[in-house]
């Protein structure tokens, strides 16, 4: 599974989701802030034009940073970072 970031290399939290787990991401190397996403071809990918959105396989963009770190976090089967039940993973929520 592919997965796309466009974010610019100076970007804090463009980076938050990629330390929960480790998996292979292509970045947007032509993204730059306050220039890139100002433009109308970005606007489908986040309709707030805020950085940084990710693309999944199905190019179903993704622009919140707690969900982009959820949604890579449970890429990984045997990751325990959401906890060992449900009700720890609720709690997490």
């Amino acid at each position: 599974m592919a997965l796309i970031s466009h974010v610019s290399d100076t970007h804090d939290n463009a980076f938050a989701e990629l330390l929960i787990v480790e998996v292979q991401v292509e970045l947007d190397n032509f993204f730059a802030m306050s220039v890139s996403n100002k433009t109308f071809e970005f606007l489908p990918l986040n309709p707030m034009r805020q950085a940084p959105p990710l693309l999944d396989a199905l190019d179903s963009p993704m622009f919140e940073s707690n969900a982009i770190a959820c949604y890579v976090t449970e890429l990984k089967s045997d990751n325990p970072l959401f906890g060992s039940s449900l009700i720890i993973c609720a709690q997490f929520d």
